[in-house]
């Protein structure tokens, strides 16, 4: 419903790469070594609003205390990426976000103003894209994360020939890589998963392919990566991509 909309940034290619994930089915593992931004920390350090938090206040967006945290998330990690959206953008931030009591208009009015706010300073998720990136990058290393209790185990491998070790010697492990549907799995059907073996921090498995003939997506693209991709073959694939879950589902999910 997006009421848990979080935005976590990932490295990619030595900058932060922001996105907007449903954080009620993300597994802890999937945000190692990630910038999580809860709607609390979208405030700037002297405690001022984000531009998208004083903009849903002046438009009076800001309806159903529920699900306002997750529009406001939703709308403020597109504007970290992309400096001014249009209508059509701006809808698919928020066609992840079902609240039936809501009046959508001044929600919309909010993140037009929001979107065409000049100030990008004004962000703290901008200004200190730098720093985050450098921080992130000290966390990296090449080490398998293991959690473990009891009799429950997930491993994590950083590498393609280690992820290969590990499902020999766990062949019963449940394997994830987006975990839209695992998520559910255990939020909705309390399913014990374990062991679990998974691919998310697995740069290795996040390239797109282009061989002429035949696009090759790896097991962690995500369908907003991979739409872009479909989207250059044919304009109805990105159409058909663009109605598949809300954008925070393409974000989190797998191909």
């Amino acid at each position: 419903c997006g009421a848990c909309t979080v935005i976590v940034g990932r490295l990619e290619g030595g900058k932060v790469r922001y996105e907007a994930i449903n954080a009620c089915i993300r597994f802890l593992a999937a945000v190692d070594g990630c910038h999580v931004v809860t709607v609390e920390h979208l405030k700037a350090a002297d405690g001022g609003l984000h531009p998208v938090q004083r903009a849903m206040a002046e438009h009076h967006g800001s309806q159903c205390r529920f699900y306002t945290p997750g529009v406001v998330t939703s709308l403020a990690a597109p504007r970290i990426n992309e400096p001014e959206a249009d209508d059509r953008r701006i809808e698919d931030a928020l066609a992840g976000n079902l609240c039936r009591c809501t009046g959508y208009q001044p929600i919309l009015e909010a993140a037009r103003a929001a979107s065409q706010d000049a100030n990008r300073a004004d962000d703290p998720l901008i200004a200190g894209a730098a720093d985050v990136a450098r921080r992130l990058a000290a966390l990296r290393d090449r080490e398998t994360l293991a959690v473990e209790r009891e009799d429950r185990r997930l491993l994590a491998p950083a590498d393609v020939n280690e992820l290969a070790k590990l499902v020999i010697a766990e062949p019963k492990a449940t394997i994830v890589a987006g975990g839209t549907d695992v998520g559910l799995w255990v939020t909705k059907e309390l399913r014990d998963i374990a062991p679990v073996i998974s691919l998310s921090r697995l740069d290795q498995l996040r390239t797109i392919e282009d061989y002429g003939d035949a696009l090759v997506f790896g097991a962690m693209v995500s369908l907003a990566d991979a739409r872009k991709a479909l989207a250059a073959l044919h304009p109805h694939l990105d159409e058909m991509m663009r109605r598949f879950g809300g954008e925070q589902i393409r974000n989190a999910g797998a191909i």
